[in-house]
């Protein structure tokens, strides 16, 4: 439901901008510069309001990785709660990619059981990580990176 529609047109030739306030299915509401033609605009009001506000979504969705890491057996992040909050979430996608590298190590580890255990160790070393600045400070590195750091 749109509490408040008020539009803005800006000079002739330019895009058309409007503020509105949206109510979204978690009871929220947000306010917004949406621009583009009217009818662009009422079609992603429609879809904002089937939708949680963005901070209700990442709430669910690091509530959602907390509960996995725990059924997953990983360690309990240390940190604030919002730096844990935002660490979960970017732990698990690290975890995601880093258990199909270990499944495909794993498959040739009879050619180089030495190397293969050296990367297996690294893995285990990156999964234990117990804080939430490390995985934040890590959230632009490709899981190699990571393992490079782990293994030295």
């Amino acid at each position: 439901m749109i509490v408040e529609h008020i539009e803005i047109p800006i000079s002739k030739g330019e895009t058309e901008m409007a503020k509105h306030t949206v109510k979204h299915t978690c009871g929220h509401t947000s306010n917004l510069n949406l621009v583009g033609p009217m009818r662009e605009r009422e079609r992603k009001l429609a879809w904002l309001r089937t939708i949680p506000c963005q901070s209700c979504e990442r709430e669910a969705e690091s509530t959602k990785a907390a509960a996995n890491a725990k059924t997953s057996g990983l360690v309990t992040l240390s940190g604030s709660g919002k730096q844990i909050a935002w660490a979960e979430s970017l732990r698990a996608k690290a975890i995601s990619e880093i258990t199909g590298y270990e499944t495909k190590v794993i498959a040739v580890r009879k050619n180089d059981p030495t190397k293969a255990n050296a990367i297996l160790k690294a893995i285990d070393n990156v999964r234990t990580q117990a804080t939430a600045r490390w995985w934040i400070d890590h959230r632009d590195a490709t899981i190699r990176d990571m393992l490079r750091e782990a293994i030295a």
